[in-house]
């Protein structure tokens, strides 16, 4: 229960200011406005996602084994975060210039500065919680995670008025929120950089578990953006950057349920799941497996739904004191938004039983096939118009659990199982 009250309180903590958050950009940001801000977050995972997500991962599967030589472990992973600014300062250059010239504006290059210190500090963050989430240390991950929700919820608002009421003046207040989480990070793990120099055979090691065991997360980001923020892009091309703002606004709202319960039921199966796999020794022993990733994935898929509807039904009674009268177009969008949340959630159970298996890239494979499925689908549809659009977006989760359970299958019947466990 220690554990888990962190855990808790993180989510509880994120729901606050993400309803202040809600209340006060409905107040002061105009719908157009806050869609390109909105866009513009997408962009600010993708240090997070691909360029560092193989050494944030790298640290938490590491760091408990370093033993005493964790200083010099954490030296060799921030001096491998500093090396990684250039590719990620290459990729973000290239989807600017290309935004800027497929827009015929300026602004995206505007925001390549904001965008790179953005990706550097989320990414330096990301590190970092992987090594306290590693260490166990939840209570200091929480009081990180709390600093980031205030800065990231009154930041932006204050650099908007200072500066300029623009999509450009709350990107410089995001980048300031990422700037006082790389600087606390750093702070917190200053003692890593008096610590002496690995060896080279250490350094070799290490060296060759970031590539062995990072690159596949690289693909699993990829896929993990697609499914997250591909829609925001598709609603901005095919239906302009106002119903882009109700849409980022909606995900808000729809997506804090799916999100919190997916955690929550997460970390509670998390380790009874690991423990079966490892007591799996036949094929035969996978069936009880199986069922209760059956079982998980249908509590987690009706609570999520049951919550969602709940808040629309809800949502005509804050609007007006909590959602401004001028996004009560989001309302509507509500659902459909938490089903995407949801589309995301709802496979994490059956990914346990490859990880289970030893067959993470098989799960990368499944993940990037669930990705391509729902971004054509829903580009597809949205080519058509906007409600078959919005429509298609309440089947997916249906639908993604339907494709994703069935290759996840084949893939179990058709690969051998590893060693047991000494």
């Amino acid at each position: 229960m220690n554990r888990f009250l962190p855990v808790l309180l993180h989510q509880c903590t994120g729901i606050f200011f993400g309803i202040i958050s809600i209340k006060i950009v409905s107040r002061f940001v105009q719908p157009s406005t806050y869609g390109t801000y909105a866009l513009f977050l997408t962009l600010t995972q993708l240090g997070v996602l691909l360029t560092h997500s193989g050494i944030s991962n790298n640290a938490t599967r590491y760091w408990a084994g370093a033993g005493e030589f964790q200083g010099a472990y954490g030296r060799f992973l921030f001096n491998r975060s500093i090396r990684q600014i250039v590719p990620l300062a290459l990729l973000l250059g290239c989807l600017t210039t290309a935004l800027s010239l497929v827009s015929g504006e300026t602004l995206w290059m505007w925001l390549f500065p904001f965008l790179l210190i953005t990706n550097f500090g989320l990414a330096l963050f990301g590190v970092v919680a992987g090594i306290l989430t590693a260490a166990n240390l939840q209570w200091t991950l929480f009081w990180m995670g709390l600093l980031g929700s205030v800065a990231r919820t009154f930041f932006p608002v204050a650099a908007l008025f200072l500066f300029h009421v623009s999509a450009i003046g709350l990107a410089l207040g995001f980048t300031v929120h990422s700037v006082v989480l790389a600087v606390t990070a750093l702070a917190l793990f200053r003692w890593v950089g008096m610590a002496p120099q690995a060896s080279s055979v250490d350094m070799s090691r290490w060296e060759a578990q970031l590539r062995s065991y990072g690159r596949p997360y690289i693909l699993m980001g990829i896929g993990g953006w697609l499914l997250q923020s591909a829609d925001r892009w598709v609603v901005l091309q095919c239906f302009g950057e106002e119903q882009a703002g109700f849409f980022a606004l909606a995900s808000n709202l729809g997506g804090v349920f799916p999100a919190m319960v997916g955690t929550a039921v997460m970390q509670w199966a998390f380790p009874r799941a690991f423990k079966m796999a490892d007591n799996a020794l036949a094929d035969g022993d996978w069936r009880p497996l199986w069922s209760y990733c059956d079982k998980m994935t249908v509590v987690v898929g009706l609570t999520s739904v049951a919550s969602v509807v709940f808040l629309w039904a809800s949502a005509p009674a804050f609007t007006g004191w909590l959602l401004d009268l001028k996004y009560a177009p989001a309302i509507n969008l509500i659902v459909p938004t938490g089903m995407v949340a949801l589309t995301v959630q709802i496979n994490q159970f059956y990914y346990l039983i490859l990880q289970g298996r030893h067959d993470s890239a098989s799960m990368v494979k499944v993940m990037i096939v669930l990705a391509v499925v729902k971004t054509g689908g829903s580009l597809l549809a949205a080519l058509v118009s906007w409600k078959i659009f919005t429509n298609c977006l309440l089947l997916f989760p249906l639908i993604n659990v339907v494709i994703g359970r069935a290759l996840i299958r084949r893939i179990a019947r058709h690969t051998v199982l590893p060693p047991p466990s000494i």
